[in-house]
C-alpha cells in the first residue's frame, strides 16, 4: 500500500474513531433505518436483498452497524466490516445489547482488500462506503466474495445536486476530506464491470426541501446535526411531507431521467 493510501486510510479511521465515540448506544435505533417512512434508500435496498433468513451477510462499511444489527434481527449471519476500530467496539456492544451477540461477527477491515475467501458471501451491503475509497477497486472485492446468485447492495451520494454541494462546503466537520461522490457517468459505467446484472435508482430530489427547511427555519446547524440521520428521528412530524415529495421524486425517476443524476443518493444493485 502506498504511503498516501496509508495516511488516507489513517485519517478516515480516525475521523470514524472521533464519531462513535459520540454516539449514544441506547439511541441507536436499527429499525427506524430500514422501516421508517424516511429510509427509503434502505426499504429499496433491503427489497433487493430480501430474504435475509439463514443468509451469510458482509456489511461492509458497516459504521455503527445498524444495518448489521437489522440483517441480524431478521436471522442472517451477518459479518460487520469497518476501517474504525472504534467503530466496531460500537457494534460489538450494540450486537450484546440486543442480544445479537451469536449472529453478528465484527472486524477492522479495509474494503480494497478484503479478508475473507472467495465466493463466501450470499449478500454484500453499504452504505456510503464507495465514495470513501477506490470504487472499482472495492467492486471488484465484492465480486470476488460473492457466491454466484448473490447480490450486491450500495447506497451512494450522488456528485451533481447545487443544493448538496453547497451543504457539503458548509458540513465539514461532519464530512472526511477525502469522500468523493460518484457522478453519474461512473454509476452508469459500473454496467460494464464483470456482474451478470446492475441496476441503479436514485433518492431525494424534491424530498431536500425539508433538509433546507431543518437549515433555513430551524436554524440546525449542519456541523453538529447530520441531517440524514434526523430526518429517521424526525420522521413522525415530517413522514406525511416526506411521503408526497417521494411521489413526485419516483415519477421523475421514473419519467424525467435527464434528472437522475440531480438527485443527492444512488442505490446500486448488481448480481453476480
Amino acid at each position: 500500500m502506498s504511503k498516501s493510501s496509508k495516511k488516507r486510510y489513517q485519517y478516515e479511521a480516525d475521523f470514524h474513531d472521533r464519531w462513535a465515540k459520540l454516539i449514544i448506544p441506547k439511541e441507536v435505533d436499527y429499525k427506524a433505518s430500514f422501516e421508517s417512512v424516511t429510509s427509503s434508500e434502505n426499504v429499496f435496498a433491503y427489497s433487493k436483498l430480501s430474504p435475509v433468513t439463514g443468509k451469510k451477510i458482509l456489511d461492509i462499511g458497516c459504521g455503527m452497524g445498524d444495518a448489521s444489527l437489522y440483517f441480524a434481527s431478521k436471522k442472517a449471519r451477518v459479518t460487520a466490516g469497518d476501517i474504525s476500530p472504534e467503530m466496531i467496539k460500537l457494534v460489538k456492544k450494540l450486537a450484546k445489547i440486543n442480544g445479537f451477540t451469536r449472529l453478528i461477527l465484527a472486524g477492522v477491515v479495509n474494503a480494497d482488500k478484503l479478508p475473507y475467501n472467495d465466493k463466501s458471501f450470499d449478500i454484500v451491503f453499504g452504505n456510503g462506503l464507495l465514495h470513501h475509497v477506490d470504487p472499482k477497486k472495492a467492486l471488484a472485492e465484492v465480486y470476488r466474495i460473492l457466491r454466484p446468485g448473490g447480490t450486491a447492495a450500495f447506497i451512494e451520494p450522488l456528485a451533481h445536486n447545487p443544493i448538496i454541494n453547497i451543504y457539503r462546503t458548509i458540513a465539514k466537520k461532519v464530512r472526511t476530506d477525502y469522500e468523493t461522490p460518484l457522478t453519474y457517468d461512473l454509476v452508469l459505467s459500473f454496467r460494464n464491470l464483470k456482474f451478470s446484472r446492475f441496476e441503479h435508482r436514485e433518492f431525494h430530489l424534491t424530498t431536500l426541501f425539508i433538509f433546507l427547511w431543518y437549515f433555513l427555519f430551524e436554524r440546525k446547524n449542519p456541523n453538529e446535526v447530520r441531517y440524514w440521520k434526523y430526518i429517521l428521528k424526525d420522521s413522525g412530524r415530517v413522514g406525511g411531507v416526506f411521503t408526497f415529495l417521494k411521489k413526485i421524486d419516483d415519477f421523475i425517476v421514473d419519467n424525467l431521467p435527464f434528472l437522475r443524476r440531480y438527485f443527492w443518493n444512488t442505490v446500486l444493485v448488481f448480481r453476480k
